[in-house]
């Protein structure tokens, strides 16, 4: 799969990809495994940076929405690494 079919593909997909993130952030806070609730947050940013990309917003140039898109992807990315890092952490 290339980085540009994959991104085709969280574009598509990018509702459902903030809905999961949300819910799966919601359900694992209530159960206290805040490295899974940071997982999930990680994958709704990935959905909002799709429904951010595929936003049809008049007078808005591409241009003027970079530096959401690059804080949306630095965020999905922190929140991933902090994830996988809490993950591994508290194995016991």
């Amino acid at each position: 799969m290339t980085p540009q079919t994959f991104k085709e593909w969280i574009v598509h997909h990018s509702r459902w990809w903030a809905l999961a993130g949300c819910v799966f952030a919601f359900l694992a806070q209530g159960d206290r495994r805040y490295d899974y609730a940071t997982l999930g947050m990680a994958v709704a940013a990935m959905g909002a940076w799709g429904l951010v990309s595929q936003a049809k917003i008049p007078g808005n140039r591409f241009e003027r929405r970079l530096p959401v898109f690059k804080f949306l992807l630095c965020l999905c990315l922190g929140m991933t690494g902090l994830g996988a890092v809490l993950i591994f952490v508290n194995q016991p």
